[in-house]
């Protein structure tokens, strides 16, 4: 019985759902506000903003999207 259920549990498992065009487009504003953010802050001080949250905001959503595999 439980071999006959395995094609079932693959086919939903591949039939995960990706993001909608809304959620893809809030993600990438998000990052470009939080990269616009970074560069005030590095044009203010005059040296590169490394460690700053805003960077770090800025590579979350391209880390989350190269791990689920989407360019």
């Amino acid at each position: 019985m439980p071999l006959r259920l395995a094609p079932l549990f693959l086919l939903l498992a591949a039939c995960r759902q990706e993001p909608d065009f809304d959620d893809r487009y809030k993600a990438a504003q998000q990052q470009i506000d939080a990269r616009g953010v970074a560069i005030d802050k590095e044009i203010e001080t005059g040296a590169p903003v490394t460690s700053d949250a805003a960077t770090a905001t800025a590579a979350a959503p391209l880390n989350a999207r190269q791990e689920s595999g989407q360019h």
